[in-house]
């Protein structure tokens, strides 16, 4: 199908969120246009370059860095609605990888290392996502820096 621009059709829009011809992700841009509408850019680049290095990121440093500790509970559900891509109610293992992606489009996906142990601070039932009861742990990640404590 030929892309003329203005012209795309409902039918092609849903087939595919990358427009053909263009390497860019809308979804990707509209996530972080998402995430930027109430969290500051000066704040996200601190926390994606506090974290450049592989197997540098800690969800606790970023959350704290990025701003999250500042926010109410309803910002933060925001956050865990933005990062639940697929909108399954869960943020699976391929959505934690992609984490840094959703704050920075230039950022690096995270290691295996890094998800793996993502996953094991936010998933609190053992199901392998990050549910309705491990988003919790964002709430808690970010209320504990509030108070100048570490979880866990």
């Amino acid at each position: 199908m030929q892309h003329v621009a203005g012209n795309t059709s409902e039918e092609e829009t849903q087939r595919s969120h990358i427009v053909p011809g263009c390497n860019i992700d809308h979804n990707r841009v509209s996530i972080i246009m998402a995430i930027t509408d109430f969290l500051a850019a000066s704040d996200i680049t601190s926390a994606i370059n506090a974290c450049k290095a592989k197997d540098s990121f800690s969800p606790k440093m970023f959350f704290k860095t990025v701003g999250l500790s500042k926010k109410t509970p309803t910002e933060i559900e925001r956050v865990f609605k933005i990062l639940d891509q697929d909108k399954s109610g869960y943020i699976e293992q391929d959505e934690l990888q992609l984490f840094l992606q959703n704050f920075s489009k230039g950022a690096r996906p995270l290691t295996a290392a890094e998800t793996r142990a993502f996953l094991l601070e936010g998933d609190s039932d053992g199901d392998g996502k990050i549910g309705w009861e491990g988003r919790q742990s964002f709430l808690r990640w970010s209320s504990l820096h509030k108070a100048g404590m570490t979880p866990r």
